[in-house]
Formats: structure tokens, C-alpha cells, sequence
């Protein structure tokens, strides 16, 4: 697995101190674990900026980390995983470049984790990430592209709307022009702390089903060659 960019890198442990620092990676090939997480209305307390860059490169006090963050770093830990990928420390966050690029690669970057760490059923990273711990209320849930687990022992296959529907091949054109709409209007549907996101979120599902698909590019909500994507029209106020 090639890593993102940017990934926090984890040293020492619970009982003697763990060390994070944030570690640009020049495409080093080694396993990592995302965090899906919802950042809220009021955003991130913690984050990469152009003027704590430099510091968050010799290191982040665990201190500093919010307690989801802190969950995130010691169960990577315990998992043996060494690299953790968080969007509001991996991103520069006031660099409308560098989120624009980041952005571009999201899908990439959960697809090719070893493991999503779920605090929110955020979209885009439960269908694309191969492999998701889910951590509810009372219990930890599994999802995975073939079964999906509890805590409490009930096992399933991967239901509508989860991996296993967008995970099997879609050879028919019109089949993948009608999961790219249900997944259009599942995503509308969801909040979103910031409405930019939707369409690079979107334009990551495409990318994975459009490979060998003869149905041209995908350009924001609709496929080149799909004409009946253009029967379509808004529904409510525009935001």
C-alpha cells in the first residue's frame, strides 16, 4: 500500500508515552489506517495550517489530540500499525491548493487503507475503504465488502447501500449509470460539514466504477454518453 502524502507517524506506547509527528511520506509502501470521523459545525480544535506545519513535523502532543483522535492513534497502535491518516492533520488546512489536491485523492486514500476507523458513517469512506470498524454507542460493528458483524454476534452479507453493492463488477453501462444516480441522491441526502465535498465524494465512487465501462467520462453527476442522466431536476432550494 502506498501511502498518502501526509500520515501521522506513531511511536512509544500507552505506558510510556506515544509519540506523533506528522511524516511526509514520498511514496513509501508500508499498511495504514484511516479515520472517518465528523468534524462538526464548529470544525476542528487541532489542525494542520501553513504556520504549525514545521512544528506538527517534529511532533503533536498526545495531549493536544481530542479524544476521538487519541482512540484513533492508540487502536492503530494495538492494531501494529505504524501510519494513521487524519484529514484535518494530514491536509493543510488553510492551503486551497493543497485541499484541492488532497481532495482529488481521497478516494484513492481510503480504498488503499488497510482500515477505515469509523466515528461517523461518513459516505464516500464506508463504500470505498475495503475494510470498516465501526465504533457505535455500546458495541463494535465490522463491515467488510463480503459480511458485516457485531458485538453481539449477528452476521450479515453486505447490504444495499453498503460495500457489497458497490463492490461486485457492473458490466452493464446502464446498471453503473443507475448505481452513480442512487449514490448521487444518497449522498445529497447526507449532511455534510462542508458542502464542497459532494461532488470530489461522488467523483471518487465514479472513478472505481467506471473502469472498462463504456459509458465515458463521468462530469460532475453525469456520464458522457448517458443521456438519460439528463432527465433529471433540483429538488428544494439550492444551498
Amino acid at each position: 500500500m502506498v501511502l498518502p502524502n501526509r500520515v501521522l507517524e506513531l511511536d512509544g506506547s500507552p505506558d510510556h508515552g506515544i509519540r506523533v509527528r506528522l511524516f511526509e511520506s514520498n511514496g513509501k509502501h508500508v499498511r495504514y489506517v484511516c479515520l472517518s470521523y465528523c468534524w462538526g459545525l464548529t470544525g476542528c480544535a487541532l489542525k494542520t495550517a501553513s504556520q504549525n506545519l514545521d512544528a506538527h513535523k517534529n511532533g503533536i502532543p498526545f495531549s493536544h489530540l481530542s479524544r476521538t483522535f487519541q482512540d484513533a492513534v492508540v487502536f492503530t497502535q494495538w492494531l501494529g500499525i505504524r501510519y494513521l491518516w487524519i484529514d484535518a492533520l494530514c491536509i493543510i488546512q488553510d492551503s486551497k491548493r493543497d485541499r484541492e489536491l488532497e481532495s482529488s485523492r481521497m478516494a484513492s486514500i481510503y480504498e488503499h487503507s488497510y482500515l477505515t476507523l469509523s466515528a461517523a458513517k461518513a459516505f464516500q469512506e464506508r463504500i470505498i475503504s475495503p475494510r470498516t470498524l465501526h465504533f457505535g454507542d455500546s458495541e463494535l460493528f465490522w463491515e467488510c465488502r463480503s459480511v458485516t458483524r457485531c458485538e453481539c454476534n449477528l452476521k450479515g452479507t453486505a447490504k444495499r447501500r453498503t460495500k457489497g453493492w458497490f463492490a461486485s463488477s457492473l458490466p452493464e453501462p446502464r446498471k453503473v449509470s443507475y448505481e452513480s444516480e442512487t449514490a448521487e441522491l444518497v449522498y445529497s441526502e447526507h449532511h455534510l460539514t462542508f458542502a464542497t465535498h459532494r461532488l470530489p465524494a461522488i467523483f471518487g465512487l465514479a472513478k472505481n466504477m467506471s473502469n472498462g465501462i463504456p459509458l465515458g467520462r463521468y462530469m460532475a453527476g453525469n456520464w458522457e454518453h448517458d443521456k438519460a442522466a439528463l432527465l433529471w431536476h433540483v429538488r428544494g432550494e439550492p444551498e
